[in-house]
């Protein structure tokens, strides 16, 4: 088990420092569209050699491509979005583009479960060939979405002429950001810091008598809740204010791990999971939205980059901070901590970062 947190947690650092070079040289061309391109066709074509693996090497190598690939894309892609469209609309673009991420999430599996009740002979013992048949129907979307991004998604005009407009030569310093954009990256790898892995709260979901056969059933509901409240959410933060949106969220993210300090019954524990799904509706669409609006055009992509940077670097240590914790005192003591150090982001979020207005065109 440890083993795989600190394989999951190094891959996720690799991808972290990627998305920052990425970002960077996504600038630096004035073109974005060829990183994505990459990004999405070294992890489609990563995938379906999971189908002919035959040791844990192997399927690390192949872990770690799909990683690199989408370290390569992400934050491009996040810039290519705010390239994309107007500061009102943002919000709704961004909260668009996690709700397909969270639908993704959601259906990969079901579909995973039924291909498995169609061609496993025993599905509750497939054998490897039934799961060398499923990554490989697996690969087809995932080539499908290589040849959408190839073939029908245009660069914006705003990319093309970002070479001729850089006031100050764009570097992989922060020296260029404003100190709004420097405090909110701060204050986002304290947050990340009590934001540990997912399975802790299955654990304590487990704990207190969720069984692991409505474990699925759990999960999914969570990513109902994620598509919904981020469509939701994305279009709330164009109204309301980016920072008012994720402030929220991360106060809501808090009270969900305080009540998982205390949970006692299976009730509680859905309850939990539902508002935990808000939490990723209202902060996610947001938190992106508000990297565009704190920087200029033509540093988007460095701006993701390091968005995602100051994101990656506390993942690995917020999961090892929260077993320690666990093993030490308790899971009381451990979701605890976590919902005092999102509480405290939430607090320096809105008393130190400004909300920039539209720049008046």
């Amino acid at each position: 088990g440890e083993d795989v947190v600190i394989i999951e947690g190094l891959a996720e650092s690799i991808s972290s420092l990627l998305k920052l070079f990425a970002g960077y040289f996504s600038d630096r061309r004035g073109k974005r569209k060829s990183f994505v391109v990459l990004g999405y066709s070294l992890a489609s074509f990563a995938r379906p050699l999971l189908a002919f693996a035959t040791s844990w090497y192997q399927v690390f190598a192949i872990r770690l491509t799909d990683r690199v690939g989408k370290g390569i894309r992400s934050a491009p892609r996040d810039a290519m979005i705010a390239d994309t469209v107007a500061f009102e609309e943002r919000g709704l673009a961004f909260g668009f583009h996690r709700a397909m991420d969270h639908t993704g999430a959601m259906v990969g599996p079901l579909i995973g479960y039924l291909l498995l009740a169609l061609f496993a002979a025993n599905r509750n013992a497939p054998t490897a060939a039934d799961f060398t048949k499923i990554f490989l129907l697996a690969s087809i979307p995932a080539l499908a979405a290589v040849v959408v991004v190839t073939f029908f998604v245009k660069e914006s005009p705003l990319a093309a002429t970002l070479n001729e407009s850089v006031e100050t030569p764009i570097s992989l310093s922060l020296r260029g950001f404003n100190s709004d954009f420097k405090r909110f990256l701060l204050i986002i790898a304290l947050f990340t810091l009590s934001n540990s892995s997912d399975a802790f709260l299955l654990l304590r979901a487990q704990s207190v008598g969720v069984s692991v056969a409505s474990i699925p059933l759990l999960w999914a509901m969570l990513h109902v809740i994620k598509v919904a409240s981020s469509l939701i959410g994305g279009d709330l933060s164009d109204r309301l204010g980016r920072r008012r949106l994720i402030v929220s969220g991360w106060i809501l993210y808090a009270a969900v791990y305080a009540g998982f300090a205390f949970v006692s019954n299976k009730i509680s524990v859905w309850i939990l999971f539902l508002i935990y799904g808000i939490y990723f509706g209202l902060a996610e669409g947001a938190e992106k939205a508000l990297v565009a609006d704190l920087v200029r055009p033509e540093q988007r992509g460095t701006a993701y980059g390091l968005y995602n940077l100051a994101f990656g670097i506390t993942v690995l240590p917020a999961s090892l901070l929260m077993g320690a914790l666990w093993s030490w005192q308790g899971p009381a003591l451990a979701f605890l901590v976590s919902a005092a150090l999102g509480a405290t982001a939430a607090m320096l979020l809105f008393l130190l970062v400004k909300q920039p207005r539209p720049a008046t065109p």
